[in-house]
């Protein structure tokens, strides 16, 4: 038994070909709640979020996003490491499952 809001929104899913969602419920579903993502980088997702609506990621070089998102805002922690390589890693994550 669903429900008509719940209906319209699994169509939608379908014809949007929207896996994520689906991943979604089904950890719903099997009881399993998705990892709330780390606080800490909530900025940087915003602004990647940004940069990517208004003038589109594919638009920008990898290294200019970096130096304005990690070395000028500096909304990338210090981790002691290769820094570009996790920031690139990290943005990986993000844009995995949009649709391109």
């Amino acid at each position: 038994m669903t429900s008509i809001t719940g209906s319209k929104r699994i169509a939608r899913a379908m014809i949007e070909n929207d896996g994520e969602f689906f991943d979604h419920l089904a950890k719903a579903i099997k009881g399993t709640r998705p990892k709330r993502p780390l606080e800490k980088f909530d900025d940087l997702r915003f602004m990647i979020e940004l940069l990517d609506r208004s003038v589109g990621l594919k638009n920008i070089s990898q290294k200019k996003i970096y130096n304005l998102l990690v070395e000028d805002l500096e909304l990338y922690p210090e981790t002691g490491k290769d820094a570009m390589k996790g920031f690139e890693k990290f943005m990986e994550r993000q844009l995995k499952g949009k649709p391109t």
